[in-house]
């Protein structure tokens, strides 16, 4: 006797043709697609596909957003160095060596002092700007992308359910021409 449980959840689960299954299993064509239509087989792949797709999706946007969200910590970790590097920018480190009296040891000290109207780093503030713009881009242009490209898929999944209940939903009726009395001869 046919496992038929198994057999069913093959074909709901692979891409196996009922030709394919009835050769595996030693079933008769015929009975593999009768026991599809009664048991709605064509209908549950669909479920199944859907289902595993949306899955697949969730967990690529979960992904996607994990990465936007440690992007964005990064973005304002270096913003913050951006900005302690700018109030650093006139500031200037002296070193003076002093010998102490007790040991006859040098030491040296380094003080930090501003100097306002002084000669300012350009290269580094050519740095500074060019980081600065790359946090602009990241932020702003990534999140837009990324942001679009979610709601296009969103977008999408929302007209597959809608046509997938639609089809659920819809009745077909057939008429013969001539009606009953004409088949009843």
């Amino acid at each position: 006797m046919a496992d038929w449980a198994k057999i069913k959840t093959e074909y709901i689960t692979t891409n196996a043709s009922y030709r394919q299954l009835a050769a595996k299993y030693g079933v008769h064509y015929q009975s593999i697609c009768r026991k599809s239509q009664e048991e709605h087989w064509i209908e549950q792949r669909e479920q199944h596909v859907n289902k595993t797709v949306t899955k697949a999706l969730n967990k690529i946007s979960s992904n996607q957003v994990d990465k936007i969200a440690r992007i964005d910590a990064l973005t304002d970790k270096l913003l913050e160095k951006l900005e302690q590097a700018v109030e650093e920018l006139d500031l200037k480190i002296t070193s003076r060596k002093i010998k102490t009296e007790e040991d006859d040891m040098e030491v040296t000290l380094e003080t930090l002092e501003a100097s306002p109207g002084g000669i300012v780093d350009r290269k580094g503030l050519r740095e500074l700007t060019a980081a600065l713009k790359d946090i602009k881009e990241i932020k702003m242009v990534r999140h837009e992308l990324d942001e679009a490209e979610q709601q296009a898929r969103i977008a999408k999944l929302r007209r597959e359910a809608e046509a997938d209940e639609a089809d659920k939903n819809r009745k077909i009726t057939i008429e013969i021409a001539g009606g009953d009395a004409s088949w009843a001869e």
